[in-house]
Parts: structure tokens; C-alpha cells; sequence
């Protein structure tokens, strides 16, 4: 990989050299893309893995005998907890309804008054 790098960037400079004159702006970017190239990249890291203890953990609790009930007990908060940022979520949703519906009714209110002020009827 870093030889082709130095060949790709090595061919570009060589390219410069025939450039023509209306392509000094190619040119310019070509050098600057070299002078950027980053041909001693640093080695790739792989993450550790940690997985190995969890599984045993959880293989101990399995045997312990608190891990079906352990497992059961966390699925149900979380079904609770759930269900009950649904309700609140529902009752946001519904007060904001109607707070845009009472704005709309004031709004549709205030422009019938103007348009009743700036257009009385005859008989008034």
C-alpha cells in the first residue's frame, strides 16, 4: 500500500515537470494533494474484545439460578418504562394539540373582528 502511494505520488510529480502552462492550476492542486499525501500511515488498531467476561458472567448467574428471573425482571422495567414515556409522550402530544387549536380559535377570532372593523355593514 505504501509503495503505491510513493509510485501514485512520484507520477504526479513527474506529471508537473510536462505540465503545460494552462494547467498551472492542476498543476498546483497536484503538489498540494503530494505535499498532503500521508505516506507513512500509522498501523490500523483493532478494539480488544471484552465480550468474553460478559458471557461468563452471565453464564455463572444462569447457574447461580438468577438468571431467567434476572432477565425476566429487567424485560418487564423496561416494558414499564416504555409504556409510561408513551403515556407522557401522548399527553404532551395532546396538549400541544390543544394549545394550537386555541391559538388557531384566537387568531381566526382576531381577523374577524378586524375584518368587521374595517368593512361595517350597512344596516349598522
Amino acid at each position: 500500500m505504501r509503495r503505491l502511494l510513493c509510485i501514485i505520488a512520484l507520477l504526479g510529480v513527474s506529471s508537473l515537470a510536462f505540465a503545460d502552462p494552462a494547467g498551472d492550476a492542476h498543476a498546483e492542486m497536484a503538489a498540494a494533494l503530494v505535499a498532503q499525501a500521508d505516506l507513512h500511515p500509522t498501523p490500523v488498531a483493532l478494539p480488544k474484545s471484552s465480550a468474553a467476561p460478559v458471557h461468563a458472567a452471565a453464564e455463572s448467574a444462569v447457574k447461580r439460578g438468577g438468571g431467567p428471573r434476572t432477565v425476566n425482571e429487567g424485560r418487564r422495567a423496561a416494558d414499564q418504562a416504555s409504556q409510561q414515556a408513551q403515556g407522557q409522550a401522548q399527553a404532551l402530544a395532546r396538549q400541544a394539540q390543544s394549545a394550537a387549536s386555541a391559538a388557531a380559535g384566537q387568531q381566526q377570532s382576531a381577523a374577524a373582528k378586524a375584518r368587521a372593523a374595517s368593512h361595517p355593514h350597512p344596516g349598522h
